[in-house]
């Protein structure tokens, strides 16, 4: 894993392979940043990284210098990771441990990026998306991008924009316009 662009640009990150997660390719990363840094001012935007896992794309927002990021996941150990990168690396994100549907339900923060890498096999995926609109968790003219595998198809859900592939990884789009 490596951060592809910011004041942290090519600082290689060695995540404890005993974690068992799927961090996003550094491939689809850098696809995925240049989508998101083609229609926002990261320096402007409040960020939401959920089932953050090893923090790779939290990282990459604080490395672009984003206004906020807060970083959720349940796994203890991979919020051990994030702290102890993000105290090596003097960032600040929002590290919170936490079922995400549960912080969803629960939380009054609002944010202008929302992405969410849940684990291929998590059943409640388009409970995600539900929540995130009905609560206004996501401000208007925000984005919401979830990272999913090929037997997902977001396609007709309320507010999706588009579906890109990179390899393995596929990203959905929703704009709240």
């Amino acid at each position: 894993m490596r951060i592809i662009d910011g004041f942290l640009k090519r600082r290689n990150i060695q995540f404890d392979k005993k974690i068992q997660i799927r961090p996003t390719t550094d491939f689809a990363k850098e696809a995925l940043f240049n989508i998101i840094t083609s229609q926002y001012d990261l320096k402007t935007k409040k960020i939401l990284d959920l089932c953050a896992g090893s923090g790779n794309i939290s990282y990459e927002f604080c490395s672009r210098e984003s206004l906020s990021v807060t970083s959720v996941d349940f796994n203890s150990r991979c919020i051990r990771f994030m702290k102890k990168q993000a105290e090596i690396m003097k960032i600040k994100p929002n590290i919170i441990e936490c079922e995400i549907i549960n912080f969803l339900r629960k939380t009054k923060m609002q944010f202008d990026i929302i992405f969410a890498d849940p684990p291929y096999k998590f059943k409640k995926t388009e409970l995600i998306h539900e929540i995130i609109f009905k609560k206004k968790i996501l401000l208007e003219g925000g984005m919401l991008i979830i990272e999913h595998p090929d037997s997902c198809n977001f396609s007709s859900f309320e507010k999706h924009k588009e579906t890109r592939k990179y390899g393995k990884v596929h990203f959905s789009f929703f704009e709240n316009q």
